[in-house]
């Protein structure tokens, strides 16, 4: 699970621009809907892949953030992850 939006490149070029799950322009609602009609019960990966976690983003192990910050961060996502699920009616 990823969310995204529409950014340039240094030459202009349309590219996805990672953000945090539920800022971007991904229909969570109508994917969640398909996924539940469809009786999906695999699990889902979260990838947290945007520029705002520090150097976690493209796989440092030390961070320009607090380790507080960041667990912050992945928690908040996690909860809007969750949010979404039971939105859909596919998470009590």
């Amino acid at each position: 699970m990823k969310d995204f939006k529409w950014k340039q490149n240094d030459r202009g070029a349309w590219v996805p621009g990672w953000c945090a799950l539920g800022q971007g322009m991904v229909n969570f609602k109508l994917f969640f809907s398909m996924l539940k009609e469809a009786k999906f019960a695999g699990p889902l990966q979260l990838h947290m892949e945007y520029p705002d976690l520090g150097g976690a983003d493209s796989g440092k192990t030390s961070f320009t953030i607090p380790k507080e910050q960041l667990l912050g961060i992945f928690k908040r996502d996690l909860d809007v992850l969750k949010g979404m699920l039971r939105q859909a009616g596919m998470l009590a």
